[in-house]
């Protein structure tokens, strides 16, 4: 799942957290340009479909560390048939931060 509006004091731990509450976070990225400042997105994947569901539901405008966040469908997740929505890991993209410039 895509999570935009981040603040840009919000660390990896703290989207994991709020994320949690709707299912078992497999990852939760912020991402961040090559000097390391957080570029205000998050990436999250949950173990299954129907947690991100609830996520995108539930989530969607929740507060975190005073912003209002967007909780979306990952639109960069062009894995094909009707999966998507931030429960299935990208290989490698996570590893290399480079890819999001």
């Amino acid at each position: 799942l895509y999570v935009g509006n981040l603040s840009f004091q919000t660390q990896w731990q703290d989207l994991k957290d709020h994320m949690r509450q709707m299912g078992d976070v497999v990852r939760a990225d912020v991402i961040t340009a090559p000097d390391g400042r957080s570029k205000g997105f998050g990436i999250v994947v949950y173990a299954a479909p129907h947690e991100a569901e609830a996520a995108i539901q539930q989530l969607n405008e929740s507060e975190l560390d005073g912003r209002n966040v967007v909780v979306r469908h990952d639109r960069e997740n062009t894995s094909g048939g009707g999966g998507g929505g931030g429960f299935q890991p990208r290989p490698q993209q996570f590893n290399n931060r480079q890819d999001f410039q």
